[in-house]
């Protein structure tokens, strides 16, 4: 899922096992496009939320990207990689080809 917000941020969010979530999240006016259908976004911070009420998010200061292509023109991938002192995180989604849907 990637979202963005009234402050700039954009976070793309990945689903991992047992309903963790990771977020790859940076500053919007920061993205670069070194084509008309690709983009580039820059990561500063890694977001690791288990999922349980109560317990806090875990959340690390990171460098990294995260890479996509236009999901209205069909079949791309989104790539995230980030490192971040306590170890590096990546993650990769293929969409089915199909246009995205606003909200979830």
């Amino acid at each position: 899922m990637n979202v963005n917000n009234d402050r700039r941020k954009v976070a793309f969010i990945f689903s991992v096992n047992g309903g963790a979530l990771l977020s790859f999240v940076g500053d919007g006016a920061q993205q670069v496009n070194p084509s008309p259908n690709t983009a580039t976004q820059p990561v500063n911070e890694v977001v690791f939320s288990i999922g349980i009420e109560g317990v806090p998010d875990n959340r690390f200061q990171a460098a990294g990207t995260c890479k996509y292509g236009n999901a209205f023109a069909g079949v791309t991938q989104i790539t995230c990689t980030a490192s971040t002192d306590k170890g590096d995180f990546s993650a990769r989604f293929t969409t089915s080809g199909k246009p995205p849907r606003p909200g979830f």
